[in-house]
């Protein structure tokens, strides 16, 4: 039986096959494809977002567990397994309201975490047919390295005559191509009931890294409810629990939401916690402790040592740093 064919009773017998069954039927195809991926420098920042609800309100008390990924009573998600939990994360916080799926009146608590080393990840998802298929108004990043070891990060421009003509030659040329078209592309699948074939993928693409010690330590995809326009990461839990600190937290409320556009205000923020390991509240938003003077306000690319910033302009997180009449900034 030929690829195809597997692939069309994978899909009609999904409902019953087990992860491993799957990982059994489409292993064999796997075998020989390389994957060049990214590598996520030290100090990083990620975001991640849980709802306030009745069962964790923000008046009880807060601890870094319960913003990191869950121990116990994990369900299956894109990446993991029944009770088998990764740190789902995204690279910019606007992503987090998107992920939530958040509506009007929504209040969440938006943490905000850094890495302190290298963060080796496996990719799935960056091909121009995915990102056409979804939409995306970016362009498929491509990952490599220059002669000199350093990492980089580029981008193809393509006319739609020319993405076509590429993904024929591709096709024409790699004989994993096939394979490589079904990874992608069930893997961004929105449905959960196909969350078994997406963890088999996952898992899939958490092999060893041949000659070398390394180890991978999550995957990143591009955002389906962004359409692609952002990038998730699911990082392991071995790496969350050696390399990944906490850095600070907002309470966010989602005041209004027309389709894809939200509009929200920041109510607090936090960024320690106490002997006790509680979260300490400020008691009022970011920069809502500077009383009225004369001030300077002044965009800066990047964001603070916390990892908070005001927005994403043309790429690049932006924060705001308030100036008093002296050139000091202000805390």
């Amino acid at each position: 039986m030929g690829f195809k064919e597997d692939i069309k009773k994978l899909h009609s017998q999904i409902d019953s096959l087990s992860i491993d069954e799957i990982k059994a039927i489409v292993d064999p195809y796997q075998r020989g494809i390389k994957i060049v991926s990214p590598v996520i420098a030290a100090n990083s920042f990620f975001y991640r977002g849980r709802f306030f609800n009745t069962g964790f309100k923000k008046t009880d008390p807060i601890k870094i567990s319960d913003l990191s990924y869950r121990k116990t009573g994990v369900p299956a998600g894109r990446a993991n397994r029944e009770n088998s939990p990764v740190f789902y994360c995204s690279d910019v916080k606007e992503i987090v309201f998107y992920e939530l799926n958040v509506s009007e009146g929504a209040e969440f608590i938006l943490s905000n975490w850094q890495n302190t080393a290298t963060l080796i990840v496996s990719n799935i998802g960056y091909t121009e047919s995915v990102f056409k298929g979804m939409g995306s108004t970016r362009i498929c990043p491509k990952w490599g390295k220059r002669e000199d070891g350093i990492d980089t990060f580029s981008l193809d421009l393509l006319s739609e005559e020319e993405m076509a003509a590429k993904l024929k030659k591709i096709s024409d040329s790699d004989p994993h191509f096939e394979i490589r078209a079904f990874y992608n592309n069930e893997f961004m699948r929105e449905d959960k009931s196909f969350y078994k074939l997406t963890t088999a993928i996952a898992e899939q693409h958490l092999g060893e890294i041949q000659d070398s010690a390394l180890r991978f330590g999550g995957i990143i995809y591009p955002t389906v409810r962004m359409a692609a326009n952002g990038d998730n990461v699911a990082i392991l839990p071995w790496y969350v629990d050696r390399h990944l600190v906490f850095k600070g937290a907002s309470h966010i409320k989602v005041t209004a939401r027309k389709g894809n556009e939200i509009s929200f205000s920041e109510v607090d923020y936090a960024t320690a916690f106490d002997a006790d390991g509680n979260l300490i509240w400020k008691g009022y938003p970011l920069h809502g402790n500077i009383l009225p003077g004369h001030y300077t306000a002044k965009d800066t690319v990047g964001t603070d040592e916390f990892g908070f910033y005001e927005r994403v302009y043309d790429g690049k997180k932006v924060r705001w740093e308030i100036y008093d009449e002296n050139g000091t900034i202000c805390s």
